[in-house]
Formats: structure tokens, C-alpha cells, sequence
């Protein structure tokens, strides 16, 4: 199944976005806001979880089959890396 993408912003842009908050305090508030209204299979809802595999890693995505998963490294409650 092809994902449908219809948003504004790409998903370099938000990337960029999340790359832009490395060095400050992880706040799930700041990564939703860095999604802006990026939309897969026409969902924008941002599902952020802990991943729990002891290396401080969440993984952020749009709340659809498959969605594109990003994962957020925080140390000491700071974003510290972003990768997909």
C-alpha cells in the first residue's frame, strides 16, 4: 500500500524541525508542534513512545499503518539525536 501525503510541510521538514531541538529538554509538546501538519494517509495525529530498550530512545510517528517512525535520543533529558 502506498502512503498518501498531503501536507504541507515534507518529511525532511520535519525532520529539520527535530533536528533543530537537539541540545534543549525533551517535551513531547515541542516534537508534536515540530510535525506542523505533515499528514500520512491523510492522519496527522503524532504518536511519541518510549521505546524502553535502555538507550534513552522514543520513536515519533503519525498514528497510521505503518507510518514513517523517527527516533528521538534524549541523555539526561536532552535531545541529543534525531534519526528515521
Amino acid at each position: 500500500m502506498e502512503k498518501l501525503i498531503t501536507s504541507t510541510i515534507s518529511f525532511e521538514g520535519v525532520i529539520n524541525n527535530l533536528k533543530e531541538l537537539i541540545g534543549q529538554k525533551f517535551d513531547e509538546n515541542d516534537i508534536i508542534i515540530a510535525f506542523e501538519d505533515y499528514e500520512e494517509n491523510n492522519e496527522t495525529e503524532v504518536i511519541i513512545s518510549n521505546l524502553e530498550n535502555g538507550r534513552g530512545e522514543y520513536s515519533a510517528h503519525i498514528n497510521t499503518e505503518k507510518g514513517t517512525e523517527i527516533i528521538i535520543t534524549v541523555e539526561n533529558g536532552i535531545i541529543i539525536n534525531i534519526r528515521s
